[in-house]
Order: C-alpha cells, then structure tokens, then sequence
C-alpha cells in the first residue's frame, strides 16, 4: 500500500519526502502513517492499494488526526499521603481519531528539577493508572500526566502535588498538640478555681448591735432664779425655795 500528496505526485519542491508505503503479505494488516516534515498539509493524498499476485478483497480504514489525545480527571489517593502510602495517580485519557498510544506519568520530589516517569496502565475504560512510591514526611511530591496518541500528537496535564505529612489520630500534629495543649490549660484553670475556693475562709458574721442606752435624765430649772437643780433635789441650791 502505498499513499502521497498530490503534490509529490506532481513534482512540486518541498514534497519530495511525501510518499509512504507498507508491504505485508495477504491476510495481515498494513498500516501507513503520514509522518514528516510539513505534513499533513492541506491538499489531496492519494492511497494505492495493490496485490502482486492472487486475488482477494480487502478494507480500507482512514483515520485522520490532528489533535493529540485529551487528558481529564486527574487525581490520586489517598487525599492525605503520610509516609507508609503509596500514592496512585489516576487520570481519563481519550483519542477519538487514532486512539491513546502510550500515558506516562511522572514526579518529582526536589522542586522538579528531576522527573521520574512510570508508565500508566489501563484500570478500567480509558482510566489509566501509576503508582509513585512512599516518599519521607515533609516532601512535596510534584506529577503530571503525558499521553501520546497513535499519530504522533502529544500532550502533557498540568503539574500537581500533594505533601506527604505524618499525622497523629487522622490530624496534623501541629493541630493535633494545639488541641492538647488548650485542653491541658483547660483543666489546669478549672484545677486551680476549685483549689482558690476550697482554701477561703468563710465570710464573718456581722456583729451584734450595741445594746440600748437609758436615756439621759434632762436637768431641770428653778423657776425663781433659773439655777440648775440636780436630779432627786427638793430645795435650789441657790435660793432655796422648794423645787415643786
């Protein structure tokens, strides 16, 4: 089977490259990609399809691609890696025209200056799948997704992360000590509020009224000469007349 351009066809410069062809025996699949400089261009490709010897019937299959595969969904579990996991990275990889060829995937672990890749696997679908090994407490992984399609066409996801962090009961340990620390500080206020009332004396009862005094005997006047007269006194002291 053999395919070119018009314009190879033709003898036009630049096209001299743009004929391909395969040979295979009868019964077996023949596959011819357009590859190259400058193609595919705009313009007609003429397919040749011919048999040396025998007779037979055969298919015909064109697949035109222009457009690398689509990268979508991209995740990985568990959410909150600590230093014992594994994580596997996940993503929906698809190629309507000539379909997926290879997924890759690769991670860094200094700030992506070195990349490792794995190659995904088909899970179920077009799910693909890799998984990154455990990494120590505090490193931040970094990945992304690269897919290649049967035509050539290559694309790559954005880069993600996740860090890996060594919790304590399902929280981060700083949360974690925050929570104990407020909680001892807690008890220790409540400890010390009993302590201040169990130790204080009891209020002093108030004291009692002073008791009530007679009163005071009011002195009385002679009425002749206005001298003082003691109590219990017939007579004034100073003129002596009778005190009625």
């Amino acid at each position: 089977m053999d395919v070119f351009c018009e314009d190879w066809f033709e003898g036009v410069p630049g096209h001299d490259e743009h004929w391909w062809t395969d040979e295979e025996g009868v019964g077996e699949t023949e596959t011819v990609e357009i590859t190259g400089s400058n193609v595919p261009h705009d313009g007609t490709y003429y397919i040749w399809v011919y048999q040396i010897s025998g007779s037979g019937t055969y298919t015909l299959n064109v697949v035109i691609d222009r457009t690398p595969p689509s990268i979508a969904i991209v995740g990985y579990e568990p959410p909150n890696p600590q230093p014992d996991d594994t994580v596997t990275v996940t993503a929906n990889v698809t190629d309507a025209d000539s379909g997926v060829k290879t997924v890759t995937l690769q991670y860094s672990s200094d700030g992506g200056t070195v990349w490792s890749s794995l190659p995904m696997t088909v899970a179920t679908g077009s799910i693909y799948t890799a998984t990154i090994p455990k990494q120590s407490d505090g490193t931040t992984v970094q990945f992304k997704v690269s897919a290649e399609d049967n035509a050539g066409f290559e694309d790559t996801s954005t880069v993600d992360s996740y860090t890996v962090k060594a919790l304590i009961f399902g929280i981060e340990p700083l949360i974690f000590y925050g929570i104990i620390g407020g909680l001892a500080i807690a008890i220790l206020a409540i400890i010390i509020f009993f302590l201040m009332r169990r130790g204080k004396a009891p209020p002093s009862p108030p004291p009692p009224p002073p008791p009530p005094q007679p009163p005071t005997a009011q002195p009385n006047f002679c009425r002749v000469c206005g001298a003082p007269i003691p109590p219990e006194t017939k007579f004034c002291p100073k003129c002596g007349r009778e005190v009625s």
